[in-house]
């Protein structure tokens, strides 16, 4: 235990205070952070855009919240964000893990590869746009258009969502607890799998969100050519 109370000390007199600093110079003290330590804890950062941005490793603490593209590029690392973020987080993550206490902006997730994206509180319009085998998770509510032409993944939603969700939708699986204004078009309606629940029982268990498998609706898509007519 005191060996545990030491190293957070030390980590906590390296923070890198963002305030009046650039973007370049506090990615760099990023990495230079998790090179010595493998951990880095920044706080004072919530006006730059593309904090964090194209980590392979480490282990990120971010207090305040974030500007927008927080995390971008991410393959690999693990961001923990106290406080909200604002558009296009995650921009394009292919691996590792990012989880957000507050609300996210516009666009959270789009192009993303893999990975995990928790967002504790509410997401905007076109979250997980092009999602391409990420898996997204929102504990409260989305915005319209969640899921816009997505490709492979998971979405998971706690709370409700808006208008058209998962317009256009090519692969993937969303899964919702509450209610949507509308669906989008190409989406059909399905029944949970066993795999489904014990996948979903697996993400409430490791990030401790109180629900139930059971009380998801499953939504897919009607067929893997949202774009043609039935007769092409």
């Amino acid at each position: 235990m005191l060996a545990v109370k030491q190293e957070m000390e030390r980590i906590s007199e390296q923070e890198i205070n963002g305030e009046g600093l650039d973007l370049r110079t506090v990615n760099q003290m990023i990495k230079n952070a998790i090179r010595e330590s493998g951990v880095a804890v920044v706080s004072h950062s919530e006006y730059l855009s593309g904090l964090a941005a194209g980590l392979r490793t480490g282990n990120v603490f971010i207090k305040g919240g974030a500007g927008d593209f927080v995390g971008s590029l991410n393959s690999g690392a693990k961001l923990t964000i106290e406080g909200d973020v604002q558009n296009f987080l995650a921009d394009n993550m292919t691996s590792g893990e990012i989880i957000v206490s507050g609300n996210a902006g516009y666009c959270a997730g789009p192009y993303c590869y893999g990975g995990n994206l928790v967002i504790l509180g509410h997401s905007g319009n076109f979250s997980a746009t092009m999602n391409k085998g990420a898996t997204l998770v929102v504990n409260e509510d989305v915005g319209d258009d969640v899921g816009t032409y997505m490709l492979a993944g998971n979405i998971v939603v706690l709370g409700n969502a808006g208008e058209k969700l998962g317009h256009f939708l090519i692969s993937g699986n969303i899964f919702i607890r509450g209610k949507w204004q509308s669906l989008g078009h190409n989406t059909n309606i399905d029944v949970l799998t066993s795999d489904d629940k014990k996948f979903l029982q697996q993400l409430f268990s490791k990030y401790r969100l109180d629900a139930r498998p059971e009380e998801f609706t499953k939504i897919v898509a009607q067929t893997d050519r949202p774009f043609y007519s039935k007769k092409d």
